[in-house]
């Protein structure tokens, strides 16, 4: 028999204890190196201790290469075409391959090459692989999403579906979603969106946040939300609510009558107790301002102001002002002043000034004034003046706020050299009159 021809590289030389099938068009002649016809496989030489032999004499058939001294090595392979291999526990190797294919393998495990096919997206042309997908233009990403009868444009799964909507955009997963109303702007997921398989009509809305505005009662229009969860579940229309939880309702439309602008973070929502505010045309600007409050045509200004409020017409202005009342017509202004009234009609100006009072028509100027009043009608001038008073009908001044003088003359002496304000009088005790007397300058 003819000796074969290298077929591998020699530093790729392959362990022949176990048969190996080459299967293909290989003739006879070719075994024996005279060069007969055919395509594939032109060569094998083996090198030592292996033999070749195949089904011959002529035609095509397998060869088979075995290691006649208990090892050995096929030092080469030579083809016309690349070698793939059927796979299998003893693989045939062939030179046949389809087009537009890679060599590897997809078959978990170490084995055998395989074929690999050139997949959607890709092309394989002149030994390059590359990628044959078009990136869409921001122009065919709009297109593709723009309702041109209705003037939609919504991206997003979800997005102003299921709707009639008109002259909107919708931005986000499940944004304006089931809304039929027109001319919203909706950024952001479920910003204006329903949850119910009830188409809501609601117009004119801004909503700019994951979940502002979302589950807004029906028919309520002209609600501008800013911010996470901003206006969520509202049930009412032409508010404002700017800040996380600004305005947020959840109790499915109950809350906030309308007519209302809500600014801070949990303006008007009290987060702990999920109290929605109930109020109409009210102003809360500062976290948790007017939180929980159910009172209508409130003022609050200030971290806390005006928290948990029942009563109407009550302006807070200051951190923690004016919360808890259930008296109308009051107005706080300082760190905690005017809370937890029952009384209504008070003015109280100063820290901590008529607190847990509950007489009517009361006015308290400075720290802790009419703190714990229980009569009505009291005016309260001075740090503690008033406190814990029971006399109805008073005016009352605190003694640190009003010196006082042995007698007039005394008190004359006294402010004739001492430097005062043009155009003033004051006051001072008269302690040989037991009066107030004055000193006019």
């Amino acid at each position: 028999m003819g000796t074969a021809r290298n077929m591998f590289p020699s530093k790729d030389k392959r362990d022949l204890r176990q048969p190996i099938l080459v299967e293909d068009l290989i003739q006879y002649d070719d075994l024996n190196g005279s060069g007969g016809s055919g395509s594939g496989v032109t060569q094998i030489i083996a090198g030592t201790n292996v033999t070749i032999s195949s089904t011959g004499p002529s035609g095509t058939g397998n060869v088979t290469i075995n290691a006649s001294g208990g090892s050995g090595t096929v030092t080469g392979v030579t083809a016309t075409s690349p070698i793939t291999s059927s796979g299998g526990t003893a693989p045939v190797i062939s030179t046949s391959m389809a087009t537009n294919r890679l060599i590897g393998r997809t078959t978990a495990g170490t084995g055998v090459m395989e074929q690999i096919t050139v997949g959607t997206g890709l092309s394989l042309s002149a030994g390059v692989l590359s990628n044959s997908a078009t990136t869409p233009t921001l122009q065919q990403v709009l297109d593709n999403n723009h309702d041109l009868t209705d003037n939609v444009v919504k991206v997003g799964t979800n997005a102003a579906d299921n709707v009639n909507a008109a002259n909107s955009v919708a931005v986000g997963e499940n944004c304006l979603y089931r809304v039929n109303g027109g001319n919203n702007v909706g950024i952001g997921s479920s910003a204006g969106g329903q949850p119910s398989a009830t188409n809501k009509t609601n117009n004119n809305g801004v909503f700019i946040g994951v979940n502002s505005g979302y589950d807004v009662s029906d028919s309520k229009n002209y609600n501008i939300a800013i911010g996470t969860d901003a206006y969520n579940a509202g049930g009412s229309p032409n508010n404002v609510a700017i800040g996380q939880n600004a305005g947020r309702a959840d109790t499915g439309g109950v809350g906030n009558v309308g007519n209302s602008v809500f600014i801070g973070t949990d303006a008007g929502y009290d987060r702990s107790a999920t109290t929605a505010n109930t109020g109409s045309e009210i102003v809360a600007i500062g976290n948790l301002s007017l939180g929980g409050n159910s009172g209508n045509y409130s003022v609050a200004v200030g971290s806390g102001s005006g928290y948990l409020n029942t009563g109407n017409n009550i302006v807070s202005v200051g951190y923690g002002a004016g919360t808890s009342n259930i008296g109308n017509d009051i107005v706080a202004i300082g760190s905690a002043a005017g809370n937890g009234n029952s009384g209504g009609n008070i003015v109280s100006i100063g820290k901590d000034s008529c607190t847990n009072n509950t007489g009517d028509v009361v006015i308290a100027l400075g720290r802790n004034a009419a703190d714990g009043n229980t009569v009505s009608n009291v005016v309260a001038i001075g740090q503690s003046a008033g406190q814990n008073n029971g006399e109805a009908g008073s005016f009352i001044i605190a003694n640190s706020v009003l010196p006082s003088f042995a007698d007039s003359t005394t008190a004359n002496t006294y402010y004739g050299s001492a430097t005062l304000s043009s155009g003033c009088t004051y006051l001072y005790y008269n302690q040989q009159s037991e009066s107030i007397g004055a000193y006019r300058n």
